[in-house]
C-alpha cells in the first residue's frame, strides 16, 4: 500500500482481519456449541449435587441387590 507507514499498514491488515473474522458464520457457530455445552455441563454438575445423584444411586442398588436376594 503507498504512502501508509509500516505501522498504519500493520493497522490496516489487523482491521481487514478482524472485519474478515467478524463476518464469518463459522466461527460463531463453534462458539455457540462450545457456550451450550459449557452450559450443559453446568446443569449437570448442578444436578449432581442438588439431587444428590450419588446417593440415590447407592440407595436404588443396595435396594435391587436385597430384592434380589
Amino acid at each position: 500500500m503507498v504512502g501508509l507507514t509500516s505501522e498504519e499498514f500493520i493497522m490496516k491488515k489487523i482491521s481487514a482481519t478482524l472485519s474478515r473474522l467478524i463476518r464469518e458464520e463459522e466461527g460463531a457457530a463453534a462458539t455457540e456449541y462450545a457456550i451450550l455445552v459449557a452450559l450443559i455441563a453446568a446443569a449437570v454438575a448442578a444436578a449432581v449435587t442438588i439431587f444428590d445423584i450419588q446417593g440415590i444411586y447407592t440407595t436404588m442398588r443396595a435396594r435391587v441387590v436385597t430384592a434380589m436376594g
